[in-house]
């Protein structure tokens, strides 16, 4: 499953069935494995430099997005959010910026009103 093209458009990240990135080269050719165990997390963007993804989980109602470096596999934590109003919050993303420093992020809300009635009948 393809995920994210690279910022100079040669390579794309994808994830293989049992979570492992591999970098396509857009001309044709092997992929190579990116270093590291296999991700559970959302690949959401390449940096800018090309030099590293941009990887998001979610953890309950709290978000992190890591910086993984293509090179090493080394992950460092950029970013982690807390929406302020977490009632009724079913579904969280994160979205990360090749900057590393702008994010957005998404969530749904389910919320509902219970009604009593007495006396019906």
């Amino acid at each position: 499953m393809a995920v994210a093209v690279s910022p100079d458009g040669n390579s794309i990240a994808a994830r293989q069935a049992d979570g492992k990135l591999l970098l396509c080269p857009t001309s044709g050719g092997e992929p190579r494995p990116v270093p590291g165990p296999p991700e559970a997390r959302r690949v959401t963007s390449w940096s800018a430099d090309g030099r590293a993804l941009f990887i998001t989980e979610v953890d309950g109602l709290v978000a992190r997005a890591y910086r993984l470096e293509l090179a090493t596999g080394r992950r460092d934590i950029v970013k982690e959010v807390r929406p302020p109003d977490r009632a009724g919050l079913t579904l969280f993303w994160l979205f990360m910026a090749a900057d590393g420093r702008s994010y957005a992020y998404q969530y749904f809300r389910d919320l509902s009103t219970l009604f009593l009635v007495d006396g019906l009948k």
